[in-house]
């Protein structure tokens, strides 16, 4: 398979994880008109606990999958008898921990939220909390299609549930008003469509459980079990922010930091997606041949830092536009944390990369490593500052917190895998990129514009920071590209 499959494979995967992101993008203009920031705080409260909960009570069993599929790969049988038996492993997992939830959830909510915003586990956090059995069993068939590079499968999977959410999500929202529960209720009844979907979908992959392939699920469980800590620990950064502020804070401005994570998810998303689906591919080829595998990466990391930036310059000069076009002006205060976020998932992307190495190697000890010092400094951070400056402080210390993890990964990787990332052409594109900035700054403060203008403009610069990124990067290949479009005006 070639580098060319390679981005089809992560085209679909980007396209299928958008398309979820994009579910709550899309619905600003809809649901900012029946649900006030307020009722987004309170979304954004349930998100950080049902992330945190996932984290431990899953034992991260499936993490393992795309290793050990890939081990088993000349033996069908026993990578789909192992992983049969994780699948039915994790199943009884949620369960009985969500059972446990569930019996001890009034308490749970009790000691981590603040008393005066009146939140109470039911019916929030019990709709939320049955919702993680379907969409972590999704999540493992997901990883499952991931790592046999089953890219278009995966893409309809996301589809059906992106379909079923936002059907419900109106209905309940829209038609019956029944505020953030509607949002809460179309999430559950989406993941058990998507359930139902997936596991048809593996079906040859399921099974009963075999004793004779024990050995493999128990060294599973040995490589994933010291994951707990740092996928823990990567929750913890990500929602710890919306915990402290709830206390500090009223629930509006949590809203309005919600909905600034929405537009700035969408790098995320794409960071995510891209990423996951070449560690995957890297993954496979590595075993092969590692020093093909490192140079391919190279390669594949300068397109993808290419792509990044020209969304983020995106993001610095149309923001503002976008946020006031899909929301309700009460939610416009988010406008100037947007960027800020966005930084912090450059970050998260550029970590992945080294953290790869980390796991290709099995040097998975350093890992919790560098999601708990980065945990444990988002914290303290989050303590210090956000009393003093609310919102903007939680937003600033995310961008510390992934910085953090990208630098230990990067010096942790460097000692096993050297040269992981083409800084040269990295610095050459944020180079350019502040030129563009600094040239369209400059320009709409010598020269007042009307708003429809100044978008117009701002695009342009955009489309001006590609074309120079393009062309620096990829010269050769570039000027071709603008011949053939002078000789096709020329005929």
């Amino acid at each position: 398979m070639k580098l060319y499959n390679v981005l089809k494979n992560s085209s679909f995967y980007t396209f299928a994880t958008a398309l979820q992101g994009m579910v709550s993008f899309f619905l600003l203009p809809i649901y900012t008109r029946y649900l006030s920031p307020k009722d987004y705080a309170i979304l954004a409260l349930v998100t950080s606990f049902v992330g945190i909960i996932s984290s431990i009570i899953t034992f991260q069993i499936h993490t393992g999958i795309p290793r050990f599929v890939n081990k088993f790969f000349k033996d069908t049988d026993r990578a789909k008898i192992y992983f049969s038996n994780i699948f039915i492993l994790l199943f009884a997992v949620l369960l009985f921990g969500c059972i446990v939830i569930n019996i001890f959830g009034e308490r749970i909510i009790k000691i981590l939220f603040s008393d005066k915003n009146g939140i109470a586990y039911s019916p929030f956090f019990l709709i939320a909390t049955w919702t993680l059995l379907p969409t972590l069993l999704i999540g493992c068939g997901m990883t499952l299609l991931q790592t046999l590079e089953k890219g278009s499968k995966f893409f309809l999977v996301t589809l059906i549930q992106v379909v079923a959410n936002v059907s419900f999500g109106l209905f309940f929202v829209v038609f019956l008003k029944t505020g953030p529960i509607g949002v809460l209720w179309a999430q559950l009844i989406s993941a058990a469509c998507g359930l139902i979907f997936i596991t048809w979908m593996i079906r040859d992959w399921l099974g009963f459980m075999l004793p004779k392939f024990s050995k493999d699920i128990s060294n599973s469980l040995r490589y994933s079990l010291p994951i707990i800590p740092h996928i823990l620990s990567i929750y913890i950064y990500m929602y710890s922010d919306r915990l402290i502020l709830q206390r500090f804070v009223p629930l509006s401005e949590i809203g309005i930091y919600s909905i600034a994570d929405t537009f700035a998810c969408i790098l995320l998303i794409i960071v995510n997606a891209t990423t996951t689906a070449y560690n995957f591919r890297f993954l496979r080829i590595g075993v092969e041949d590692r020093s093909k595998a490192q140079e391919e990466r190279r390669k594949f990391i300068e397109i993808w830092w290419f792509g990044i930036m020209v969304i983020f310059m995106g993001y610095l000069l149309l923001s503002n536009y976008v946020v006031k076009l899909m929301t309700q002006p009460s939610f416009y205060p988010s406008i100037a944390l947007i960027p800020i976020l966005a930084i912090a998932y450059i970050f998260r992307g550029l970590y992945c990369f080294g953290a790869n190495n980390l796991f290709f190697l099995e040097k998975t000890k350093f890992i919790p490593v560098i999601t708990i010092t980065a945990a444990i400094i988002n914290v303290v951070l989050n303590l210090i500052f956000i009393p003093k400056f609310g919102i903007f402080a939680a937003a600033w210390t995310t961008v510390v917190s992934y910085f953090i993890t990208f630098l230990l990964a990067y010096i942790f990787s460097q000692k096993y895998l050297p040269g992981t990332y083409p800084w040269k052409n990295i610095l050459k594109v944020i180079s350019l990129a502040l030129l563009v900035y600094m040239g369209a700054k400059i320009f709409d403060r010598m020269i007042p514009l009307g708003a429809l203008y100044k978008f117009s403009f701002n695009i342009m610069m955009v489309m001006l920071f590609g074309a120079l990124t393009a062309f620096t990067l990829y010269r050769e290949y570039s000027i071709k590209a603008v011949r053939v479009v002078v000789n096709f005006f020329k005929a």
